[in-house]
């Protein structure tokens, strides 16, 4: 890690704002005399790293603020191979605290950046180094220098272990002293087996050794039998399986001849029904013909009594009249024909004083007529309207059935394409780790140089044995993985943001083909409503009958 700019307000001496550049130059010192602020840019790098001091701690952090101000701020950007990071951090009732990195002329904020406590372990993983160690080593603070470089072997090797990533060695260690045991005590076994054959004759060994081969044709001899019984089994299994799915398949068809006994009887009754059907015209035919002689012989049986009367009044007339009025009466008779009709006319219009009653009641029935004939009119196109709502909302059904299927399947796309994001991400994150890793090993085998034979080593002061080899670094191999993961990982973002876009779109098309569909059903009833419980065919002949009632009902006006 190399710090290229600090900028810092209201932080311990420095009131107003202050920056310090160190871009332009390779090694530099901080000078000043006591209480300049030398140490307090010290704790400000500190701070703006891990969110912590020497001298205050993690708590104690408001004693940091200048003297009259409410606020403070640290801001640090540093180099980390390739990569440039700047870390924010303010202190104004609560800590605040932001991680960004530089991408060309922006800068992109990290996610770690939602919690403290997960931008902290975030730089931590970033520098590969947590406080502890970088107050040890890094950046010490006043009076600690000295007891690194005073302090005995044991510590300074822990701490060099912990800063390159070498603890994994002492656990290496760990496993060859407890893998060494074991094989000593194998070797003290064997010692003491063969101590104790070394007691033994030779036939007692024979003995064994054909007491071993007896074993051993005995083991071979039940595994044979073990495995043919397994296979025994497992043909036994397969049977049990055929047997069961015998069983459901004559389930099934019992199953099945039942449905076709009921669809045999189902459709005995469709074929009376059809047969009903036909036969319905010819039965309402004949219907309204015995209706008709009903009614003729009504009208013959009212004739007939009129025919009685008319006699019984003439056989009346021949016993009252003389001869002298017969001659009379037939050339009279001879227009009763004639009058017998006028008189039935006027019978049934309730004699001829009734005429204006007829005319009027001829009218009411006429416009009685045209009342009904306008309300079938009504009614057919009533039907007509919710016949075009129904095929309406069939169309808009189906819509909304693919809507759905579509909206199904983009989101099974987002998912898959957030799992994908996720596994990326933890293979970009074990990447890191390692590019971390290496960047130390890295760091460590820059010393190499250093290192003579027989001379103590500069950072843990152990003697020299022999420097170890040279290792070519997979340094630049990693870094552009990192690279491909990390474009790879912006692309899936991307794709999920234009999934995620897509499916808010299509939930609101589904939304407004819901309500319209709601509104169109409402529609659907009314238009129902209004069309009445008749069918298409009966409205059409009601209005037929209606309108030829009314021609006639006219021609008689």
């Amino acid at each position: 890690m190399r710090p290229l700019r600090l900028d810092l307000e209201g932080f311990g001496a420095f009131a107003r704002h202050a920056s310090v550049d160190f871009s332009d130059v390779e090694l530099f010192a901080i000078t000043g005399p006591t209480g300049s602020g030398k140490t307090t840019l010290l704790d400000a790098v500190t701070f703006a790293l891990y969110g912590e001091t020497p001298r205050m701690g993690r708590k104690g952090l408001k004693a940091l603020l200048h003297p009259g101000v409410k606020k403070a701020w640290v801001q640090l950007v540093f180099r980390l191979g390739d990569e440039v990071w700047r870390v924010t951090r303010v202190i104004a009732g609560k800590t605040e605290a932001r991680l960004e990195r530089q991408m060309g002329a922006e800068w992109q904020l990290s996610s770690a950046s939602e919690k403290v406590k997960t931008l902290n372990a975030a730089v931590e993983q970033l520098l590969g180094l947590d406080y502890d160690a970088f107050t040890r080593a890094i950046l010490l603070p006043q009076g600690r220098f000295d007891a690194f470089l005073k302090g005995d072997s044991r510590e300074r090797r822990e701490l060099l272990f912990s800063l390159y990533g070498l603890a994994g060695l002492a656990g290496l260690r760990e496993r060859a002293v407890a893998r060494l045991g074991e094989l000593r005590e194998r070797l003290a076994e064997a010692r003491t087996v063969t101590a104790h054959l070394e007691g033994v004759d030779a036939a007692a060994v024979e003995a064994a050794r054909e007491e071993h081969k007896r074993l051993a044709e005995e083991r071979d001899r039940r595994a044979a039998e073990i495995a043919a019984l397994e296979r025994e089994l497992n043909a036994l299994d397969e049977l049990a399986e055929l047997w069961q799915e015998k069983r459901t398949l004559e389930g099934r068809q019992k199953a099945l001849e039942a449905e076709a006994e009921a669809m045999t009887e189902v459709e005995g009754w469709l074929e009376r029904a059809r047969a009903a059907e036909q036969a319905l015209p010819e039965v309402r035919r004949l219907e309204d013909a015995r209706r008709r002689l009903e009614r003729q012989d009504r009208e013959l049986g009212k004739k007939e009594e009129a025919y009685q009367k008319a006699k019984n009044a003439w056989e009346r007339v021949n016993e009252v009249f003389d001869e002298r009025l017969l001659e009379d009466l037939r050339t009279r008779a001879a227009t009763l024909p004639l009058l017998e009709a006028k008189a039935r006319t006027l019978a049934a219009l309730g004699g001829a004083t009734a005429g204006e009653e007829v005319e009027d009641y001829q009218e009411a029935t006429y416009r009685q007529l045209e009342r009904q004939l306008r309300a079938a009119e009504e009614r057919r196109k009533a039907m007509s309207e919710a016949e075009r709502l129904r095929k309406r909302a069939a169309q808009l059904e189906k819509r909304i059935a693919d809507l759905e299927k579509e909206l199904a399947a983009a989101t099974e796309r987002r998912e898959r394409l957030k799992e994908s994001g996720v596994e990326l991400r933890r293979k970009l994150d074990e990447l890191k780790q390692r590019l971390s890793a290496e960047r130390r090993r890295a760091d460590v085998a820059s010393f190499r140089h250093l290192l003579r034979p027989g001379e103590p080593c500069p950072l843990c002061g152990q003697p020299v044995h022999e420097p170890p080899p040279a290792a070519q670094s997979p340094l630049a191999g990693l870094e552009a993985e990192a690279e491909r993961l990390a474009a790879e990982l912006e692309e899936k973002r991307g794709a999920w943001r234009e999934a995620e876009g897509e499916i808010k779109g299509m939930r609101e098309r589904l939304n407004d083909g819901r309500k319209q569909l709601a509104e169109l059903r409402e529609d659907l009833k009314r238009a129902e409503a209004a069309a009445g419980a008749r069918g298409p065919e009966d409205v059409e002949r009601l209005v037929a009958r209606l309108a030829a009632m009314r021609r006639g009902l006219a021609a008689e006006l």
